[in-house]
Parts: C-alpha cells; sequence; structure tokens
C-alpha cells in the first residue's frame, strides 16, 4: 500500500490498546471487565488515570449491536505512546477538565445575575440547585487539584522509596503485592 503522509478525518480512526493484565471489577460500577490480550478502543481519556473504552471487534457498523462500553484504569492499556505524549496528553485532559469547571461557573454567575425574585419564587428548591451545582463545581476542583498533586509527586518521587500506606494485593504477574508499611522503589 501506499505508505505517504496524509491526513484522516477524526471520526475516521480508532485508538486502540491492548491490556497487558486482566482488567477484574465489578461491571455494575461502569467499568469494563477485561482479559489480558483484549484489545479495545479507547473512547475518551480522563485526567484522573481511567480511560473510557469499548471491546474492539471492528469498525462500528450502522445497524450493528451497541458495544459495551466502560471505564478502565489506564496503567492496564498498552497503547505505545511514548512518555512526552503521555504527559502532554495528562495536562490537556487537566486543562480540559478547568476550563470546563470555568465554563460551568461562568454560566451559572450569568445565570444568578440574570435570575428574577419571581424566578426563585416559582421553584422553591431554586436555591437547592444552585447550591448543588456550587458544590459539584468544588468537588470537581478539588480532585483536579488532588490529581495535579498525585502526578507532581509520581513524577518526582522516580528513584525514591516510599512505603505502602494499605496492603496492596496484586491481580497479575504484573501487578507488586505488598503489606501496608512496605518500602518499595518507585521506577
Amino acid at each position: 500500500g501506499d505508505k505517504t503522509p496524509g491526513w484522516l478525518p477524526a471520526d475516521r480512526i480508532a485508538e486502540l490498546a491492548q491490556l497487558i493484565a486482566d482488567h477484574e471489577v465489578d461491571p455494575a460500577e461502569g467499568l469494563l471487565n477485561l482479559k489480558q490480550g483484549d484489545v479495545v478502543e479507547v473512547i475518551s481519556r480522563h485526567y484522573s488515570g481511567w480511560a473510557q473504552c469499548s471491546l474492539w471487534a471492528g469498525p462500528q457498523l450502522p445497524g450493528s449491536v451497541e458495544r459495551q462500553m466502560g471505564w478502565v484504569t489506564d496503567a492496564y492499556l498498552q497503547d505505545n505512546r511514548s512518555e512526552a505524549m503521555l504527559a502532554s496528553k495528562w495536562h490537556r485532559l487537566v486543562l480540559q477538565a478547568l476550563d470546563e469547571v470555568v465554563t460551568y461557573a461562568v454560566q451559572l454567575e450569568t445565570y444568578l445575575k440574570e435570575a428574577k425574585p419571581e424566578d426563585r419564587s416559582a421553584d422553591p428548591e431554586w436555591m437547592e440547585k444552585c447550591m448543588q451545582f456550587c458544590y459539584y463545581l468544588g468537588t470537581e476542583l478539588q480532585q483536579i487539584t488532588e490529581a495535579l498533586s498525585q502526578h507532581g509527586l509520581s513524577q518526582s518521587a522516580t528513584g525514591k522509596y516510599a512505603s505502602t500506606v494499605v496492603e496492596v494485593v496484586g491481580n497479575s504477574e504484573h501487578e507488586l503485592s505488598a503489606a501496608a508499611g512496605a518500602r518499595v522503589f518507585i521506577i
């Protein structure tokens, strides 16, 4: 075939990854239960280290059965991306999440500025809904902050020792098992 570089429409390509170990989880929680060697299509990635995937069975044809979709821990996916690409992708995901929080905050601010007293009296749960939305924004910001903190720790921890906080039980030959308080070397 022709090996000339060129462009393809984004909806004509799929990001594929292979599982490096069994991903055995409770599917009722929205997670995918997969086996080592399974190939998945990565639908989206989240800054928290999870990827929304579906089991790959070739292109999705019109009228075919919808594939099961769920979340997979990113560490179980081998997708041949370089470390620089991974870092760049992670930073883009964090910036995207922050941009989404700011957009929602601006929408809430606009809504509150334009709200009339009669709008509030017509819906007795109006204030509760606003408070829930503020709580969501605060929680999302806290999760982003924690992810940034953990990412910073993991970047600076290479070549250092750490202690496990709880017992860790590996589910495959690729996963480490360690007792609570065990010293581990971070590579």
